[in-house]
């Protein structure tokens, strides 16, 4: 588990046939009470931030999660009356889209850079 800005990281080496991997981790800096989510998972993979910045992780079939604050993350935007709206794949200037775009090197990320 590793932390960059307020996005944190969670990655096992168990393979996708190894046992489910729990830990509880205080990482994070938010206040408690804080909703953190991941940004690769169901709406309800979600984890609340418990006192000192703790947060309970469950891995299961060796696959990883990246957790971001509730507000970082992306979900359904388009508003309840409007039928056409093309939902924007990514906030630019999401950190949660900066640890996307330079987690492919496990433990290390690069700044983005220009505009």
């Amino acid at each position: 588990v590793f932390q960059r800005g307020r996005v944190v990281v969670a990655l096992t080496n168990a393979g996708s046939n190894g046992d489910e991997v729990m830990a509880t981790v205080s990482v994070v800096s938010g206040a408690e009470g804080s909703k953190f989510c991941n940004i690769y998972g169901s709406v309800d993979d979600c984890v609340i931030l418990g006192a000192g910045g703790s947060m309970d992780i469950s891995l299961k079939n060796g696959g990883g999660k990246v957790y971001a604050p509730e507000e970082y993350v992306l979900r359904d935007l388009a508003p309840a009356h409007v039928s056409w709206w093309t939902k924007p794949a990514v906030a630019m200037r999401s950190p949660a889209l900066i640890l996307v775009l330079c987690v492919g090197v496990v433990g290390t990320c690069c700044p983005m850079r220009g505009g």
